[in-house]
């Protein structure tokens, strides 16, 4: 414990943050300065793990009556960059065609999509009676987006419920935790600005055309559902290997 305590405390690997009034930094300072003395001298070393991702298109065999459907892969390994109206785009396929067919429809507790700036796009449903038929509402989603259309007041609402995720009123914690993240991501104002102008330009035509960007990441077919033995096992074609969580 000692080896393992002074390889993750140490002063070589030490990054603080901490959001407060002028008078409590002076306070702050002197009890940081104090935990900072009694840290690790011993430099800090980092690993470079080299792990090779494959699709594995695993089912997990569980107890669950329900299953935990995702699809997705590294739109960057497909030669895609990251634009910033993607985030209207992960709004409109979450709220409006995910929430319809695979909640209100399928039965779900819920459906959704995720687009990050680090590559990975990916389709999720949780507590879902179903599975293949969730899949395929996932393919569906290029020709829905294929054939979109919206009038400017319904995609004032989508970028307005895209931009609430974005731009929110915050605690001083939660400012101090979005400046401590921006740090170490590298984000520029530039940058953040630029995203921001992206949302808030997004039209039908730009969610329209992002259908074939989809389409890629979806013909991947790389997927993984955790959910119920017997449902899993009825569509065992579908999967490389079923796999049985154990204790």
């Amino acid at each position: 414990m000692s080896e393992v305590y002074n390889a993750l405390f140490a002063k070589s690997n030490l990054i603080a943050g901490a959001t407060c009034t002028e008078k409590d930094f002076k306070d702050y300072s002197e009890k940081f300065s104090a935990l900072s003395a009694v840290l690790s001298d011993k430099p800090a070393s980092r690993l470079e793990w080299k792990l090779v991702p494959k699709p594995m298109n695993e089912g997990i065999l569980t107890a669950s009556k329900v299953q935990y459907v995702l699809q997705g892969f590294n739109y960057g390994e497909l030669g895609l960059k990251w634009d910033g109206k993607w985030n209207v785009l992960s709004q409109v396929i979450s709220t409006d065609w995910l929430q319809t067919q695979v909640r209100v429809i399928g039965g779900a507790y819920g459906g959704f999509s995720s687009i990050n700036k680090n590559g990975t796009m990916y389709f999720a449903s949780y507590r879902d009676p179903n599975l293949t038929e969730t899949l395929d509402n996932f393919k569906r989603t290029v020709d829905y987006l294929s054939k979109f259309e919206a009038d400017s007041s319904m995609m004032t609402r989508y970028i307005i419920g895209t931009i609430a995720n974005f731009d929110y009123p915050m605690t001083p914690a939660e400012k101090g935790e979005q400046a401590f993240r921006w740090y170490f991501e590298g984000a520029t104002k530039a940058e953040i600005q630029a995203e921001r102008d992206a949302i808030l330009s997004t039209t039908a035509a730009d969610i329209k055309g992002m259908s074939g960007m989809v389409e890629k990441v979806l013909d991947q077919k790389t997927y993984c559902v955790y959910g119920n033995d017997a449902k899993l096992n009825a569509n065992k074609a579908l999967f490389k290997d079923l796999v049985k969580l154990q204790r």
